[in-house]
């Protein structure tokens, strides 16, 4: 396996993981008595800011090409749009920890991992491992901290899993 495949690898788990934590969610089960409300928007607030940083990243990098296709740039437009109006909104919200608000982080995660998936894409065909180190913003230190939060939020005091 060589670099790029163990970057995308990393990025594809962790995406894994937060949709699991999303699913579980959603269905009501995710959120622990024994884990706080805090564990989660950290948690949450990892995967957004990591998701936002690769989305910069990627329009940064791309957004200069001059081998994309038309439908390419439409797409990269559309997604610095989406980020921008993501973003406006997540600067506005609320920062206290509740239900309603990790719902809200729920919510941006998910339409931050869309934007992210269909610029790395448009990214797939035409980056080396040197782009991909620098747009996916995965290191050891980086890795480590969403295993340990991820850890966080899927342990009960019972052994099972919560998410």
């Amino acid at each position: 396996m060589n670099e790029v495949q163990l970057i995308r690898r990393e990025l594809t788990g962790q995406r894994v993981r937060a949709r699991e934590f999303i699913a579980a969610f959603e269905s009501g089960d995710s959120i622990n008595a024994t884990v706080s409300s805090e564990c989660y928007a950290s948690y949450l607030m990892f995967a957004i800011e990591s998701e936002s940083a690769r989305i910069v990243s990627h329009l940064e990098r791309l957004t200069h090409r001059s081998d994309l296709s038309e439908a390419e740039r439409r797409r990269l437009e559309h997604c610095g749009r989406e980020f921008g109006s993501v973003t406006a909104a997540q600067r506005a919200a609320a920062a206290a920890f509740t239900r309603e608000t990790i719902a809200r982080d729920v919510e941006l995660l998910t339409r931050l991992s869309t934007l992210v998936e269909e610029l790395e894409a448009v990214a797939e065909s035409r980056y080396g491992v040197d782009d991909w180190r620098c747009t996916a913003h995965v290191d050891a230190d980086s890795i480590l901290e969403e295993r340990r939060l991820h850890k966080r939020i899927s342990s009960r005091t019972d052994g099972s899993r919560a998410v």
